[in-house]
């Protein structure tokens, strides 16, 4: 597994596609996904690391993994074919045995919808599968715990594996933006029914203690109370309860060395003028400035973090570069804190974030953003 020698050792790029439409607001019954076949992945490492990542991260989604909580992980579809575990396991494999290291990153948002599939492993509609959202009363800690238990059971002895816990948690049991026309009584339970910081993070400590359960050494990314965001870490508390500069300090590890807190920040030189958010002011803060309070709460108290989201619009060709450049300075300078970055890639030049371009047959290649990141990455490390 090749490793930067000098500043952050693991610069990365997220490989979305089988995560494919579990959303903010859950799972929305999306028979479309996409985890590439062994030719067409063997085509994409080629393409990373000649541009010099040497990292990448692949999200999942749960529904697919496991058509039911507590459940068996999936097994080939009654019609024949190859299942989800098996492409999951399979697009790992092949990228750790050519040297890559690989976030699996469960990526659903603390949601999960019962009855996704029926019990031939068929894909329901809508109308048939239930959403749920972690501490509703269906979907909870213990679905959490045996998911990971089984996922880290998986790749065990697998070196190269990063186990990354939950992709942006938030609004849990409920948000408010989800309820259909919600009433006084949605919006009192939607409060009174909130979870707290500590007894998230509480939460994460049971999953993480059985993981090691399994006796996995790998690394373990875990996630904040909302979004995975740095912006909220020592400044508010949006699930309730502590801080989360303040909660997740209550997480052990008994290898302490394989933990670091799983991090997203992006970048616009533009936001929401908050007196007016029909029109746009000039961003205040610069990229560094949004990640040093987070830096320094890591050095502070010993711990580690990884940066698994970050990105900057493709609207601004000199702005954008200049201010990735800024980041990863910062990063590079704070190794001791910072393990790992990973860009998030649309594979859309309609969008943004477009690192590489997907043409009709799900073939990449570079795209407009690559170069702002190409002086930051040395061809090859892998």
């Amino acid at each position: 597994m090749g490793t930067y020698p000098t500043g952050v050792a693991h610069r990365g790029i997220n490989r979305p596609g089988g995560e494919y439409l579990d959303e903010w607001h859950g799972w929305q019954g999306q028979v479309f996904y996409d985890i590439p076949d062994p030719t067409r992945l063997a085509a994409e490492l080629s393409l990373y690391r000649a541009e010099g990542f040497n990292a990448i991260r692949f999200p999942i989604s749960w529904e697919r993994l496991q058509h039911s909580l507590q459940g068996p992980l999936d097994p080939p579809t009654t019609e024949g074919g190859t299942g989800y575990t098996d492409q999951v396991t399979g697009f790992v494999q092949q990228a750790t045995a050519a040297g890559w290291l690989v976030v699996v990153d469960l990526h659903t948002y603390n949601r999960y919808a019962t009855d996704a599939f029926d019990t031939h492993g068929n894909l329901n509609p809508p109308g048939v599968f239930t959403p749920h959202v972690f501490g509703d009363g269906t979907l909870g800690v213990a679905d959490l715990v045996d998911v990971w238990t089984r996922l880290s059971t998986l790749f065990l002895g697998n070196s190269s594996v990063v186990l990354g816990l939950m992709n942006e948690p938030h609004d849990f049991p409920c948000d408010e933006d989800e309820l259909t026309g919600p009433t006084d009584s949605d919006r009192a339970w939607c409060k009174k029914n909130r979870i707290p910081s500590d007894i998230w993070f509480a939460c994460l400590q049971q999953v993480i203690n059985a993981i090691r359960g399994t006796g996995s050494d790998q690394l373990i990314l875990v996630p904040n109370s909302r979004g995975s965001d740095v912006s909220h870490w020592n400044t508010w508390a949006p699930q309730g309860g502590p801080l989360d500069s303040i909660a997740a300090l209550a997480i052990t590890d008994t290898i302490p060395e394989k933990l670091a807190f799983d991090l997203h920040a992006y970048h616009d030189h533009v936001i929401k003028d908050p007196a007016n958010p029909s029109h746009v002011i000039p961003n205040p803060n610069t990229y560094v400035q949004e990640v040093t309070a987070v830096t320094e709460w890591a050095r502070d108290n010993h711990r580690r973090l990884w940066l698994t989201e970050l990105g900057v619009p493709n609207s601004d060709p000199v702005k954008g570069p200049a201010a990735l450049t800024d980041l990863f300075t910062h990063l590079d300078a704070n190794k001791d804190t910072w393990l790992g970055w990973a860009a998030w890639d649309s594979g859309d030049p309609a969008k943004d974030f477009t690192l590489t371009t997907v043409d009709a047959g799900g073939n990449r290649s570079a795209g407009l953003q690559m170069p702002w990141y190409t002086p930051h990455l040395t061809p090859n490390t892998v």
